[in-house]
């Protein structure tokens, strides 16, 4: 993300990546489909910045994130790590 913020966290400069492994097609409405996914935040992001990311990306939000969540069955534990693009 170039720029962005979550209410008053500016998100400026930080990324989230969340790998995931999927049977088939996600977009097919098919529960074999349904995926196994983790996160991994930006390390350089302040903690109310790695927060303010996981919410978004946890579809806790409106937005494509949501509908993106709603196809995911097991959700490991997300990390934080150096993200460069």
């Amino acid at each position: 993300m170039h720029e962005g913020h979550f209410g008053d966290v500016r998100l400026d400069g930080l990324a989230l990546v969340a790998p995931g492994e999927f049977a088939s097609s996600m977009w097919a409405e098919n529960t074999d489909s349904l995926m196994s996914v983790m996160s991994y935040a930006d390390a350089k992001g302040t903690p109310s910045q790695r927060d303010a990311l996981e919410h978004i990306f946890r579809g806790d939000v409106r937005g494509w994130p949501g509908t993106f969540v709603s196809l995911i069955c097991d959700v490991r534990e997300g990390r934080y790590a150096p993200i460069k693009r």
